[in-house]
């Protein structure tokens, strides 16, 4: 629980960052912040908690010890894989929330390097592990404000592929999770996931980790997903591959480069419609 006083003091620093008062404990206060990193209330988890903890993950002059303890606080079962099997309501807040703060985490390392391989590897495998896992796909919720797993998610994935410590083998691993995702027939994502992971998949591509060759060959097995018989599931495959083929497909038009990738998702594009002629 946020105490009043606590919500006072994250009232001040969203307002001033360099406001934090010398008599408290700022690893204590930070610690209190991750273990409320999902609270159910929008206003304090995505105005409050979520940009103050932000700000001092990536402004303040932290030890390379409560850095390491934050990251590892993240990556843990209180955090990242805190509930996957929803048990508790809104459980994916706390999950969903601990990915953006990894955002932040991997946007200091790439600015200043505090991280080694070894551990950027370990946010790597420890992410693909939750990925591959995670179950509550929802967006906006009236109740709760932004889940948004995927999109999160999608934002962490465009950190890793701009980390120099990763390269072709999970560069791979994360088309082909991202892939999977987006084959997705329960639910559609209508809440700007596609074009966060597009927006993902083009700073990867821009690394040129990967020739255009092995990314058309993903790009063609879109065409190749398994059609389920029943509705609205064979609506909700296509909608989400769709989705993302399109997104990606016009961000990519304009790059001289990448035309030939452009090519080949018109073509999957036409293959898989319903209405082509």
């Amino acid at each position: 629980m946020i105490s009043p006083e606590t919500m006072e003091l994250l009232r001040l620093l969203r307002q001033d960052r360099n406001a934090f008062p010398e008599h408290q404990n700022k690893e204590d206060f930070i610690r209190l912040l991750l273990q409320n990193i999902g609270v159910s209330d929008s206003e304090i988890r995505d105005g409050l908690v979520y940009p103050v903890l932000a700000s001092m993950i990536y402004y303040d002059d932290l030890s390379k010890d409560l850095l390491d303890e934050i990251v590892e606080t993240l990556l843990s079962d209180r955090n990242l894989f805190f509930d996957l099997d929803n048990k508790i309501p809104d459980s994916v807040l706390t999950r969903s929330f601990s990915i953006l703060q990894l955002v932040i985490v991997l946007i200091r390392h790439r600015e200043n390097n505090f991280l080694s391989g070894s551990q950027v590897r370990n946010i790597y495998q420890t992410f693909m592990g939750y990925f591959t896992r995670e179950t509550d796909y929802r967006g906006y919720v009236e109740e709760i404000g932004w889940a948004h797993s995927v999109a999160h998610s999608a934002d962490l994935f465009q950190q890793l592929f701009l980390c120099e410590e990763l390269t072709e083998t999970e560069f791979l691993e994360m088309l082909e999770v991202i892939q999977q995702r987006f084959m997705e027939q329960k639910s559609v994502f209508i809440c700007d996931e596609g074009e966060r992971m597009v927006s993902a998949l083009m700073d990867g591509f821009s690394r040129h980790v990967l020739s255009n060759k092995i990314i058309i060959e993903w790009i063609h097995k879109f065409a190749d997903y398994e059609k389920p018989d029943s509705f609205p599931e064979k609506y909700y495959i296509r909608a989400n591959i769709e989705s993302l083929l399109r997104s990606l497909y016009f961000r990519l038009e304009d790059v001289p480069e990448m035309e030939d990738i452009a090519l080949a998702i018109k073509a999957v594009l036409k293959e898989i419609s319903p209405y082509k002629k």
